[in-house]
């Protein structure tokens, strides 16, 4: 068994300098071998998990990205390594370019240095969900871009010249709190949030869908 993150995929964009953790499952006891950039990484594999950081200094692109244990290997395509940015927020993030006024000029949009991976919605966090894939900016599918995200990432890939890569993780109409992390929300005096919070991590998935049900 070898496994990535869901969000290491084919034509996918890594942070310029930065390292970037590279990470997924496997058989415990092996060592997963990560060849990038004409370096070789290795990481052990401990309760079915691995992590293992890796250099990316330099704009540019594309790279190849191989992960092997054993006879067993991954191998990722188009990689690029440039500036890479989290699209969050609610509503006024999550308005396709469809919606807006802008929505026949920019369907013309073809941008290939210009990445977009949208993060699937999940209420709970045993949900299973549909896999996402990073996504080139091209006019057959810009028109389904977050707009707000499009049009920051098209000026600074203008601005930079470099790769520009977007990670799309809003939701209309969700609170504040659900964007904070369990350690910082703990650190508030939101005693509703937090109370909901421990309530929602008592309960199991099937339960968690009669609640929902029976809100609805």
């Amino acid at each position: 068994m070898l496994e990535l993150n869901s969000i290491f995929t084919n034509g996918m964009v890594l942070q310029h300098g930065e390292k970037t953790t590279v990470c997924g499952v496997a058989s415990d006891d092996n060592t997963v071998q990560i060849l990038f950039n004409e370096k070789v990484y290795e990481a052990h594999v401990s309760n079915g998990k691995w992590r293992c950081e890796i250099e990316c200094l330099n704009y540019g692109g594309p790279f190849t990205l191989k992960v092997s244990v054993g006879e067993q290997k991954i191998v990722l395509e188009d990689v690029l390594v440039g500036e890479v940015w989290i699209a969050g927020g609610q509503s006024n993030m999550e308005m396709l370019i469809r919606d807006t006024q802008h929505n026949n000029e920019e369907l013309f949009a073809d941008i290939g240095e210009l990445r977009y991976f949208h993060v699937p919605k999940t209420t709970y966090l045993g949900e299973k969900y549909e896999k996402s894939a990073w996504q080139h900016c091209s006019n057959n599918i810009v028109k389904e871009f977050s707009a707000v995200a499009f049009f920051f990432a098209r000026l600074l890939h203008k601005s930079l010249n470099v790769p520009i890569g977007i990670i799309n993780c809003n939701w209309g109409g969700t609170s504040a709190s659900s964007w904070l992390s369990e350690d910082a929300l703990l650190k508030t005096d939101l005693e509703s949030y937090k109370n909901d919070l421990h309530k929602a991590n008592s309960v199991s998935f099937e339960e968690y869908e009669i609640i929902v049900k029976e809100w609805q």
